[in-house]
């Protein structure tokens, strides 16, 4: 998460919105928001729909997996990396390449 806020002027420059997701509760999202100091919403998928839709769970536990997306406006997904990258290097190139 700190990658992203790090990153956050190259996403935003690159036309990205930047959204995290888990199954956290709004109450724990916050917090975990307002420790971090991140400008981004953190979304709570509770019941985990969103994350088992996005195969990001890791059964048999109630947790998330780690993944970041590249969606597009129409809702595809471009571009998913297998947990979360260290820099947004990566993601600025990969929006780059995007239709």
């Amino acid at each position: 998460m700190q990658a992203f806020e790090g990153g956050i002027n190259l996403l935003n420059a690159a036309n990205a919105q930047v959204l995290g997701v888990s199954i956290n509760d709004t109450t724990s999202q916050a917090t975990f928001a307002r420790e971090l100091n991140l400008s981004f919403p953190l979304l709570s998928d509770k019941g985990a729909k969103v994350a088992k839709a996005y195969e990001s769970t890791l059964a048999p536990l109630p947790v998330n997996a780690r993944k970041t997306f590249l969606i597009d406006r129409g809702g595809i997904i471009r571009f998913c990396y297998e947990g979360v990258p260290e820099t947004v290097d990566l993601l600025v190139r990969e929006l780059a390449r995007m239709p």
